[in-house]
């Protein structure tokens, strides 16, 4: 039946849901049931109080994707870790094969993908610049533009200057506690 499913014309690229941090374990029990699953993971750099280190995580957290018969789909929502179907307009979303390659040649450069998690950094909050013309000023969030821009603001020679940036140029500063 999965075998099928896989060579038929039927078979097409949906979304599963997942459970906050469950994606590898739930994309490893689809392949070891013989499903054709992709879980698109990324490195990056996690920092810990003591020391930093480079991880493997998912490109896009909560989400597996399968190459499945649409008729199948409700089957695989009896793994522990899969929370629902990702739905369009109250129907399973297809995704399109070219958006799947997309991902794969963006995980095959994964140095130059980052994950940013927009909601560490708050207005007010003091950030330094990481990439870019602006790399290694220190500034501060001012506002957002959207999820993928800020806005942030530094003195240089006694001008305060705004600059809209993209948000992966920068990281939060981490205040120590003394």
């Amino acid at each position: 039946m999965i075998e099928e499913g896989l060579k038929n014309k039927k078979a097409k690229w949906f979304a599963l849901v997942t459970r906050p941090k469950a994606e590898k374990k739930v994309c490893t029990r689809l392949l070891a049931e013989g499903h054709h699953a992709y879980l698109p993971l990324i490195i990056t750099v996690k920092q810990w109080s003591d020391r930093k280190k480079k991880v493997e995580v998912p490109m896009i957290p909560s989400y597996v994707f399968v190459k499945i018969e649409e008729k199948y789909l409700s089957n695989l929502l009896s793994d522990i870790g899969v929370v629902r179907v990702f739905k369009y307009l109250k129907k399973p979303a297809v995704i399109q094969d070219s958006e799947i390659e997309i991902l794969k040649i963006l995980t095959n450069d994964a140095e130059s993908v980052s994950l940013v998690a927009f909601e560490d950094v708050r207005k007010g909050e003091q950030v330094k610049i990481i990439k870019g013309p602006f790399e290694g000023l220190q500034a501060e969030c001012v506002q957002f533009q959207g999820k993928h821009r800020i806005v942030i603001k530094t003195v240089a020679l006694g001008v305060v200057l705004e600059v809209n940036i993209p948000i992966s140029f920068v990281e939060k500063i981490i205040q120590k506690t003394v």
